[in-house]
């Protein structure tokens, strides 16, 4: 894959894997103290979370989901400076409906592979029911 994929492979697989497991204090362990999170979803939802315990927040705040998987990690493109994180996730909301996420991720990582700004692209599609017939 190469070096500076591996690095940014390595992240996204860690922070996917925290999420899955709904571990804000594993999330966070991917981020650097002075990290801005940035994400622009295509329909309008837009907002910036700057330092770490910011992030937490928006961490700590998003709905309880079941069922999370990780379905692929993929890295774009990288360099020493940034790299682009692919991510397709699934899983069950609340109210039992399943959902699909595609996500792309600029990511910049300091020197010990943690991030210190994220810039996030999220599609979220409800799945079809399966035929039962």
């Amino acid at each position: 894959m190469g070096k500076q994929k591996d690095r940014y492979h390595a992240w996204g697989y860690a922070h996917h894997q925290a999420w899955a497991a709904g571990d804000v204090d594993a999330v966070m362990d991917t981020y650097a103290e002075s990290s801005i999170m940035i994400s622009m979803s295509p329909f309008g939802d837009h907002w910036t979370a700057e330092g770490k315990e910011a992030i937490r927040e928006v961490w700590e705040g998003t709905p309880k989901l079941s069922d999370k998987k990780i379905i692929e990690i993929d890295v774009l493109s990288a360099n020493k400076e940034r790299g682009i994180v692919h991510g397709w996730t699934s899983w069950t909301s609340e109210d039992g409906k399943k959902w699909a996420c595609t996500h792309i991720m600029i990511v910049h990582l300091d020197e010990n592979d943690k991030c210190t700004k994220q810039q996030d692209w999220d599609l979220a599609k409800e799945e079809e029911a399966e035929d039962a017939g």
